[in-house]
């Protein structure tokens, strides 16, 4: 039988899998956290699209958007036009690239996890083996973004008419700040549960996809089903691995920020690593053979 979903999903019991698999085989874990960690770089890269109507990345500190009432691309001459529509491209090309590199190389860093799992060795090769799952993917990973987005909506609604109430209601001045305040409070309360709760039960979607070669709609139904009753337990599994990846970041960082090169990447291989480990003690029931639990008592 599969040990418990408290047992599966101790983080600490799941890191330490996952330190070791960095220790052992240090070459695919780190080459594997390292093209992760540049490709989620690049997605902050592609986010910072500056505004070329004002030379910057934000508003002038005169500008009012709510009271300017002006054309965005107005004063613009037609080569700055120009310049922002190949920016914004350049930004969509970028995302596109980052969605696609992560859709591939994430089943790859999962399966180097089930392999020192199992074991307890695992070769470069592995980390390019997720062509079979790349499709499936990315379908998994425009579902749950699609899903967030209607969430989001949904909930956000009541908060958004507060702040558009404050807008159309204001009176040739700033629109009610106690009323943007309040949409904006309303937003956050209403928002954040419901896309956790929601988050929550699909997470585990991915390592579905890339360890049992599930299809979209069977990796959804997969996670959601392991994920009741179940979900306090994935919050507290995420948030020690994210502790524990944004202290690998500062202690990177204090190194004259170099060392974030080094400690990123080697936390981001650790931490899928110890995610493939907890899937793996939860739904194989043959666990009792894994390297981890007979050589090393990960159990």
């Amino acid at each position: 039988m599969a040990i418990e979903f408290s047992q599966a999903f101790d983080p600490f019991r799941a890191l330490k899998a996952g330190i070791h698999a960095l220790k052992t085989e240090p070459a695919p874990v780190f080459v594997g956290g390292l093209l992760l960690f540049l490709v989620q770089s690049c997605q902050g890269a592609g986010n910072q699209v500056p505004n070329p109507s004002s030379g910057g990345s934000s508003w002038d500190s005169g500008d009012d958007p709510f009271s300017s009432g002006g054309n965005p691309f107005e004063g613009m001459d037609e080569a700055m036009l120009v310049v922002a529509l190949i920016m914004v491209g350049v930004g969509c090309c970028i995302g596109l690239f980052v969605f696609a590199a992560q859709s591939f190389l994430q089943p790859g860093m999962y399966r180097v996890g089930e392999r020192m799992t199992i074991d307890g060795t695992a070769g470069i090769d592995v980390l390019f083996s997720g062509k079979d799952v790349w499709l499936s993917m990315m379908g998994y990973k425009l579902l749950t973004g699609v899903i967030g987005l209607g969430i989001f909506t949904v909930f956000a609604s009541p908060g958004g008419l507060v702040i558009a109430g404050a807008v159309v209601a204001r009176d040739g001045g700033s629109p009610n700040t106690a009323l943007l305040v309040l949409g904006g409070l309303l937003i956050l309360a209403l928002v954040l549960p419901a896309l956790i709760y929601v988050m929550l039960g699909l997470g585990l979607g991915s390592v579905a996809i890339s360890l049992d070669r599930l299809g979209t709609m069977e990796a959804l139904d997969r996670s959601w089903s392991l994920a009741k009753g179940n979900r306090f337990r994935l919050f507290v599994f995420g948030l020690v691995n994210g502790i524990f990846a944004g202290v690998a970041a500062f202690v990177g960082m204090l190194a004259c920020c170099v060392g974030i090169l080094a400690t990123g990447p080697a936390a981001t291989g650790v931490v899928f690593c110890a995610q493939a480990n907890a899937w793996l003690m939860l739904t194989r029931d043959d666990h009792e053979d894994f390297f981890m639990v007979r050589q090393l008592g990960v159990d």
